[in-house]
């Protein structure tokens, strides 16, 4: 694995499994997230 610029490359594999995460501050469809806010940890 080879990271160039905004690339990544992959060589000698059969398969690749890419991972991707997501923090958002959703608490609830009710609630807003500007004034009932969870604290970030």
């Amino acid at each position: 694995m080879k990271a160039v610029g905004n690339q990544l490359h992959i060589s000698g594999a059969n398969t690749v499994t890419i991972y991707l995460t997501n923090a958002t501050s959703f608490n609830g469809f009710d609630k807003s997230p500007g004034k009932e806010e969870k604290p970030r940890v």
